[in-house]
């Protein structure tokens, strides 16, 4: 029998993976796509993500953004980080590092490979995977906001239902002269309660917009539409379109997350940023939390520890969410005289810390 089967080769199942194999657990890594595989994805590592990663997975970053634009009307904050605010990267390349650093600890691989059902057995879980049954003693689920353990496999263990998932739409745009340089955008006045973005990538453009309010996926295609021509970029060569959910933070209970046998990380348990909408952070977090849990044999020990260290810092991104998507022009007008109030905006965004940034108004 398998120590622990985690299904899903993202952050949050890749980092777990590594780490419980480094500590000597067998571990399988079952993930249904063909590896490298493409992630509908904007692609920023946050400071906060930044020091949670080996040094080979930071070296995937294409680009580190020194600052941001962040608009909405006739306010544009300029922001100027003494370190780099986020870096970019691919998710397909940046994935398959975490995938192969984890397989070079130890753990066995398998793409390509769905997993059809899963059930309880007397001190474990039986996995049926790819045409074959497993059994491990711990589930992992790490399949994402849509992945088949927000189903029927996740009831199946005693797991809730999906997380609350808002929408977002992105292009990736070609930018062959990287004309755009290295400064990332946030625009607050595209959409009701949501805000719309650009991440350069060293040569590509992730542009997408994301609403906390139920907008619908026309409105959000509308609004990108807009943002692109507002931007100038309606020119440039559309190299994919996609839209995708994000599992907002802080929706399911820590005590939920985990069962007797099984338990869920990063989207896949709703830890997706209440206020900005970003979760590699989070999942990778999630991962360093679950664990230790795993090889205690305790999983309420992981469900503690999500609900010491990460449902207070949701608790509060959350309610400056209330606070700033309803009105954001008094915050904005704020922040063009205090500049300390864009310095609390993007360390809050960042996991920077007090004083991550410089902001002052144009």
């Amino acid at each position: 029998m398998l120590d622990v089967a985690i299904v899903g080769a993202g952050p949050a199942g890749a980092t777990l993976a590594r780490l419980l194999s480094q500590a000597g657990a067998r571990v399988i890594l079952i993930e249904r796509a063909r590896l490298p595989r493409y992630k509908p994805c904007g692609g920023g590592l946050t400071a906060r993500a930044l020091r949670r990663l080996p040094e080979a997975a930071r070296r995937k970053a294409r680009l580190h953004s020194p600052g941001a634009e962040v608009v909405y009307r006739g306010y544009h904050l300029q922001v100027r980080s003494r370190v780099p605010l986020v870096a970019m990267v691919m998710r397909d390349e940046f994935d398959h590092c975490l995938v192969e650093l984890a397989a070079a600890a130890g753990a066995e691989v398998r793409d390509g490979t769905v997993v059809r059902g899963v059930s309880p057995v007397p001190h474990g879980v039986e996995i049926e995977a790819g045409g074959e049954r497993l059994w491990a003693r711990y589930l992992v689920c790490a399949d994402g906001a849509t992945g088949p353990s927000s189903g029927p496999l996740g009831a199946a263990l005693g797991l809730p239902g999906p997380p609350r998932r808002i929408g977002a739409v992105e292009v990736e745009l070609e930018d062959p002269g990287a004309a755009w340089g290295p400064v990332l955008r946030g625009d607050f006045d595209l959409v009701s309660h949501g805000y719309g973005w650009v991440f350069p990538k060293a040569g590509i453009l992730s542009v997408g917009v994301a609403s906390w309010a139920d907008v619908g996926g026309r409105t959000l295609r509308a609004a990108l539409s807009i943002y692109l021509r507002r931007l100038g970029l309606t020119d440039r060569r559309v190299l994919r379109t996609h839209g995708h959910p994000i599992p907002v933070g802080g929706r399911i209970s820590p005590a939920r997350l985990a069962s007797v046998s099984a338990l869920r990380l990063g989207d896949a348990a709703g830890l997706a940023d209440p206020l900005f909408g970003e979760g590699i952070a989070h999942a990778i977090e999630s991962a360093h939390l679950a664990a230790p849990a795993l090889l205690a044999g305790d999983l309420s020990q992981y469900a503690r520890a999500v609900g010491g260290r990460l449902s207070s810092r949701f608790r509060i991104a959350a309610a400056c969410g209330r606070l700033f998507y309803p009105a954001p022009g008094p915050w904005f007008a704020l922040a063009a005289t205090l500049p300390a109030v864009g310095d609390l905006f993007f360390a809050l965004a960042v996991g920077a810390g007090k004083g991550a940034a410089d902001a002052a108004a144009l």
